[in-house]
């Protein structure tokens, strides 16, 4: 498969090319047209498991930045975020360091550019950009929701409509670095998703969608984790001499035969549905399912999400109940990528997962969701027993 690099250069320099020109089209100053948006989460989060200390933490989550339209079809985003500089899919920073600062970071950066209502590309350091099934809870089996991609990204509209049954038609690409080797072979994503919207009555809508994903030496991003104690290493690895390191767990390298590779590819067949009907018992119900399939993988390589929901803390008063049921095998997904608090994080995890939310003021909700999570898969000398990781969350969004 040849290399999304041509392709990124030459999409970037036709975005650079169109700047000057677009950017005048406003007559307002700039910083007239700046949008800030943020929210900060307090979260206790406790950890109860049968044969392991109890622990219990506080963690913090700030997360703040600017979109400004530049144009009516050009705008540049960035935000800040706090967590550890090595994480990638977590926005976290724990409390009870001895009062020591926390980081804040670059956590998008990007410009986007949409010359119609059917197109739309962007690139940088962006929001990930997937439509995922969504109830009270969210799918993050392929991806963790704080994962912020890396490359270009484009979508084309087909059909969009407010009425009758084909409520939307969309189709999209990524291409996305995810290890610049200086040298050697970089580690990209590619792939698209292609996303359809029904209107099945007056109160019920159903999406669906249809993907696939590469990793283009993905193999090599085993050796990521070497230098980077943050990342969640459950897959498979083939360290440096040759010896073979059987994952379902998180994984440390050896100083002396670091990792060298995962055993396994990553080429993801991805599907996934969700209905949304109005007025059940007087609030919104939604179900959803997210499937994936590995076929770099020979076994252990499939992971299913469900999930379902009553209600949405939309306004004040509102409140929500949501249930979810979740397998990620072994192989199914590269494991640092993936929702990191599903148990300790990475794959061979499942479990149900259980929700409520309610919103007493427009700017705060407050939640409570409890992880009920044992392996997939048994792994010697592990503990097997049900694991109870409980996340209650004040969150203000500004």
């Amino acid at each position: 498969m040849l290399s999304p690099e041509p392709l990124f250069r030459r999409l970037a320099t036709t975005m650079l090319f169109l700047l000057p020109a677009t950017a005048t089209a406003q007559d307002r100053p700039w910083y007239e047209r700046v949008r800030f948006a943020g929210d900060f989460r307090l979260r206790s989060e406790s950890f109860f498991q049968e044969g392991s200390p109890d622990r219990s933490r506080l963690r913090i989550r700030l997360r703040a930045g600017l979109t400004v339209p530049l144009s009516d079809h050009l705008t540049v985003g960035f935000r800040l975020a706090t967590g550890n500089p090595g994480n990638v899919n977590s926005r976290n920073a724990t409390l009870g360091e001895g009062f020591a600062l926390k980081t804040f970071r670059i956590d998008r950066a990007y410009v986007a550019w949409s010359p119609s209502d059917h197109f739309e590309i962007s690139g940088g350091k962006i929001g990930l950009p997937l439509w995922r099934p969504e109830a009270l809870l969210q799918s993050e089996m392929l991806f963790d929701e704080e994962v912020t991609p890396e490359g270009l990204h484009e979508r084309v509209t087909l059909i969009s409509s407010e009425e009758g049954t084909l409520r939307r038609l969309s189709v999209q690409g990524e291409q996305w670095v995810l290890r610049e080797v200086s040298g050697g072979e970089d580690s990209w994503l590619v792939g698209g998703q292609a996303v359809l919207e029904l209107g099945l009555a007056s109160r019920a809508t159903l999406e669906l969608a249809g993907g696939y994903y590469e990793y283009l030496n993905g193999r090599e991003l085993a050796q990521a984790r070497n230098g980077n104690s943050e990342l969640i290493v459950s897959n498979s690895v083939i360290t440096e001499s040759g010896a073979l390191v059987t994952g379902g767990f998180p994984l440390t390298p050896s100083a002396s035969d670091p990792f060298d590779r995962f055993v396994s590819d990553f080429r993801l067949v991805h599907a996934s549905g969700g209905l949304q009907v109005a007025g059940v018992l007087g609030r919104g119900f939604a179900a959803w399912v997210d499937w994936i399939h590995n076929n770099g993988a020979s076994q252990d390589n499939d992971a299913l999400w469900v999930g379902t929901s009553l209600g949405e803390p939309s306004g004040p008063g509102d409140w929500g109940i949501a249930l979810a049921w979740a397998r990620t095998e072994q192989e199914s997904v590269l494991s640092f990528l993936s929702y990191s608090d599903f148990g300790l994080g990475g794959t061979n995890v499942e479990g149900p997962i259980i929700a409520a939310s309610w919103r007493p003021l427009r700017p705060l909700v407050l939640e409570l969701t409890d992880h009920i999570v044992t392996p997939a898969r048994a792994v010697p000398g592990r503990n097997s027993n049900t694991l109870h990781r409980l996340q209650v969350d004040a969150r203000v969004s500004f």
